[in-house]
């Protein structure tokens, strides 16, 4: 098992590994609820629910992000561009602000190991934006729950974090 994580709730739990497959757990009775499978057998190293619980997002070696809606049991779309062929690399979704919205909506976000973050729009799947600072693999991404903020931490030489701030949307 290479990763865990709860829904919003904490009734759920999804998990991922080397063989490939994430599963759902009831949090309560210990029971595997679901099996996500894909095609492609790569092995998946990070998993994360959607804020609505509706949705998992899973980081595979092949480099590329998918997206589980986890009650129809099916990948319904797949996030490219970065680099993720040998660590495990976080990603999140976006909770952005109404002036963030208008001028895009919500995106996936994630580590890269050409020491870049990516952004993607979560419908259009298109690379809307590239941050660069890191001289170093990006192993963890994460958003503020209220501002339009990233932060983002880097192995090996590198070792920061940095705060990415859109201040676009400021008066």
């Amino acid at each position: 098992v290479t990763s865990v994580h709860f829904n919003r709730d904490g009734t759920l739990i999804v998990s991922c590994s080397n063989d490939s497959l994430c599963r759902i757990w009831d949090t309560a009775t210990g029971q595997c609820l679901k099996v996500l499978v894909d095609d492609v057998k790569t092995p998946v190293s990070f998993v994360r629910f959607s804020p609505n619980g509706k949705f998992v997002l899973a980081s595979s070696l092949d480099g590329t992000i998918r997206l589980w809606n986890i009650l129809q049991g099916r990948c319904v779309k797949q996030y490219k561009g970065h680099t993720n062929k040998q660590y495990c690399l976080f990603n999140t979704f976006t909770v952005t602000t109404v002036e963030a919205k208008k001028r895009g909506g919500n995106f996936v976000v994630s580590g890269s190991e050409d020491a870049k973050v990516y952004l993607w729009d979560v419908q259009t799947r298109k690379v809307v934006q590239t941050l660069e600072g890191h001289t170093a693999v990006v192993l963890a991404v994460d958003a503020h729950p209220t501002l339009d903020m990233l932060a983002s931490a880097a192995a090996e030489d590198d070792k920061t974090v940095r705060i990415w701030v859109d201040d676009l949307g400021a008066a």
